[in-house]
């Protein structure tokens, strides 16, 4: 049987279309899905009780990666010259080399907190606990 005929069969006779993985950060068991839920109703019942002030005392991160460069577009680097003049040159840069990852920690009132993790370090469970109790507690006492 030919690929037309294959594929003829499968989306008119069967009415199937090919739909590709569409990536996430991971994925979930049931029970963690379901404890999810259930702490999601927890602040839901106290921010009924609460409302502002409950809200007022949620912190929340975000890691993030900033480049220590603006990367141009091949298009945005154009520019217009005579015809016999030679292409202009740009240096091409390492994106990997130029970054660094921030923990920005904030509330509803905005930034409490950015943090440049060291270059080498890696955020785990230890150095989360260490920013939290080190940086984090002082940063939330002096706001």
């Amino acid at each position: 049987m030919s690929r037309t005929s294959v594929f003829r069969v499968l989306t008119n006779k069967l009415n199937k279309k090919k739909k590709f993985s569409k990536w996430v950060p991971h994925l979930l068991t049931d029970e963690q899905k379901e404890s999810r839920a259930n702490f999601s109703r927890k602040f839901l019942r106290r921010f009924q009780t609460e409302q502002n002030d409950f809200l007022g005392r949620i912190i929340t991160v975000d890691e993030t990666w900033v480049y220590s460069w603006d990367p141009e577009t091949k298009r945005q680097s154009a520019e217009w010259r005579d015809f016999d003049e030679p292409r202009p040159e740009k240096v091409r840069h390492k994106q990997g080399a130029l970054k660094v990852t921030h923990m920005i920690f904030f509330d509803m009132n905005g930034v409490i907190l950015r943090w440049p993790v060291p270059i080498g370090t890696t955020i785990n469970a230890q150095n989360y606990k260490k920013v939290l109790y080190d940086t984090l507690r002082s940063a939330i006492r002096k706001k």
